[in-house]
């Protein structure tokens, strides 16, 4: 049973494309895996591992950037010793193709904050950190060629493999949203290439146009990624502006992320991200999401209905708790529930079940 959205991802995708030449498939038998090294080697636990090739996506003034900058800032800085509370296990060489936003004031205001967050106020800008604001274009046909280069020569350099490359943003390196992702494909495969062969990981940022509450399908979290291109890229984080805490709070801008993985835990609880608002330093708090937001986000990820029951032993808590947080997600319309026997069943609007229950 197909979904429809899948269908969708297909229709469009095949007028896109075309019969190519190309190098014969090679066979391997089983046998051969007796030798692979199956261990994962994790930079920061579970945000991302070493041969990753990841993505990063959200809405506008989603905090994209500061994410992704401040891992990368964790890894290259030695005396950064977490990131989001996780411990940091490797740290070393890092690259940012800084194609967004391309001013670098901007970035040497950025970096020096988040330096001085992990360094006790000193921003010397002192770390294996390199950067780039044009040029990479995954269309041009030397693309792989030359990134390849440039992690050659940074491990030259710095003495050690280049730990994480970021790409930011994927529209500025040759996206084109009309053919539906299909033909970025080239650059997906390329930077899984390069990642085996290097041991190197990657993440790209990319960016939705629309707002939270109308978020498109192909931008899903789900425990095997995140698919906005009709291939799954691991680890998939999703930042989501969170506009009611923003009202309560005014000094701060609040940040959901929901993030997974295929090699973490197979269901991970939404963070709240809280930046401060004042731009002469860098400022995060990272808190457990609301019980409300966890709830919802497991009904996300299912995309089926759950019991409440089974609902309040994701989340951790008693069955009271969730009946109280459903009643209140109903009269707000963000939820449908129905009995189902003994059992109270819950699901997001628009469900296959709570379609059904129409008709």
């Amino acid at each position: 049973d197909t979904p429809e959205r899948l269908w969708e991802d297909i229709l469009r995708t095949i007028p896109k494309i075309h019969a190519t030449g190309g190098q014969r498939w090679t066979t391997h038998h089983i046998s051969n895996l007796e030798g692979v090294d199956d261990e994962v080697l994790w930079i920061v636990s579970p945000y991302l591992y070493s041969d990753a090739v990841g993505t990063v996506v959200g809405e506008p003034s989603s905090r994209k950037s500061w994410a992704i900058l401040q891992l990368l800032t964790a890894i290259a800085c030695p005396e950064a010793t977490q990131f989001w509370g996780q411990p940091v296990l490797i740290h070393g060489p890092v690259l940012y193709f800084n194609l967004d936003d391309r001013r670098a004031r901007r970035l040497k205001l950025r970096l020096g904050n988040i330096l001085a967050y992990y360094r006790d106020g000193n921003r010397s800008l002192d770390i294996p950190f390199e950067w780039a604001d044009s040029g990479l274009n995954y269309n041009v046909r030397e693309w792989k060629r030359w990134l390849a280069e440039d992690l050659d020569r940074m491990e030259q350099t710095y003495g050690q493999p280049v730990v994480l490359t970021v790409v930011d943003t994927m529209h500025k390196a040759g996206f084109d949203p009309k053919d539906w992702g299909a033909g970025s494909q080239v650059f997906l495969d390329g930077l899984t290439d390069l990642a085996i062969s290097r041991k190197t990981a990657f993440m790209i940022v990319h960016h939705t146009a629309k707002s939270a509450a109308s978020r498109p399908d192909n931008i899903r979290i789900s425990p095997w990624g995140s698919v906005f291109t009709g291939a799954s890229l691991d680890p998939a984080w999703r930042l989501t502006r969170q506009t009611s805490a923003d009202k309560e709070d005014r000094e701060h801008h609040h940040i959901e992320l929901e993030y997974a993985s295929k090699e973490g835990p197979e269901s991970l609880d939404p963070l709240a991200l809280i930046y401060g608002k004042d731009t002469s330093k860098f400022e995060i708090q990272v808190e457990a999401a609301s019980l409300e937001r966890k709830i919802l986000h497991q009904l996300k990820i299912a995309e089926e209905t759950i019991s409440q029951a089974e609902l309040a032993r994701r989340v951790e808590t008693t069955d009271i708790q969730v009946h109280r947080v459903v009643s209140n997600l109903e009269k707000k319309g963000q939820v449908v529930t129905k009995k189902m026997g003994a059992a109270k069943m819950v699901m997001l609007p628009g469900t296959k079940e709570d379609t059904q229950s129409e008709f």
